[in-house]
Formats: C-alpha cells, sequence, structure tokens
C-alpha cells in the first residue's frame, strides 16, 4: 500500500509552505489572506508569529483580535484589542473593534468609545 496524501481543506497548505516566513508583514499579510478566507484559526496563528516577531505593531494585536471574534472567543479579543489601543491610543479601527466587542459582550456601556461621546455612562 502507498502512502495518502491528503490536501488540507482548511487552507493551511499555504501556511504549512511558508512556516520559514520571517517577515512580520508577510505573515501579517497571511493572516489577512487567511481572515477572509473564514480560517480563524490560521489568521490567530499567523498573527501570533508576527507579534512574535514585533510585539509593537497595532494593527497585528487588531487583526488578531477580529479572527478571535471570528472565532468567539470574545475576551481573548478584548485583550488583544485593548493592546493594540494601548500600542497606537488613535488607531481609529481598534477603538471601533473595541466598541464591537463590547456590544457582543453585552458590555455596550463599558465601551470607552460610547464613553467619550456620552459621558454620562
Amino acid at each position: 500500500m502507498g502512502n495518502i496524501m491528503r490536501k488540507n481543506s482548511c487552507g493551511g497548505d499555504e501556511f504549512a509552505r511558508n512556516k520559514k516566513v520571517v517577515d512580520p508583514e508577510v505573515l501579517k499579510n497571511m493572516g489577512n489572506n487567511a481572515y477572509k478566507g473564514g480560517r480563524f484559526e490560521e489568521a490567530v496563528a499567523l498573527y501570533d508569529r508576527a507579534i512574535a516577531l514585533d510585539s509593537s505593531k497595532a494593527t497585528y494585536h487588531c487583526n488578531k483580535s477580529a479572527a478571535l471574534i471570528g472565532l468567539r472567543r470574545f475576551q481573548e479579543a478584548l485583550a488583544e484589542c485593548e493592546e493594540s489601543v494601548r500600542l497606537e491610543p488613535s488607531y481609529t479601527r481598534a477603538h471601533n473593534r473595541l466598541a464591537t466587542i463590547y456590544f457582543r459582550l453585552g458590555e455596550a456601556e463599558k465601551s470607552p468609545r460610547l464613553q467619550s461621546v456620552n459621558p454620562r455612562y
């Protein structure tokens, strides 16, 4: 009997071929492609690798947060998004995503974005 080779239906082939990639921007772009394809676990792994190489980029954390939202891992998404805002306080997309997470958690009143618009919260 011969060896049976199966193609990974989750798109992991691209991930496996590029294990040696060391440019965090390339990893982020690969993560973006995985995210767009609905392969959120793969996207998280790629964003993790980008963050391991350069943890100072708010976009890496924010993108990882989006993939975690796709996996319904809201607490982890919240932590990544908060890190993104900490790294780049003027990053609007991170603020919007943070508001989305709080809304999905049923805690919209905790959103810093909402608080700045309506200080009664």
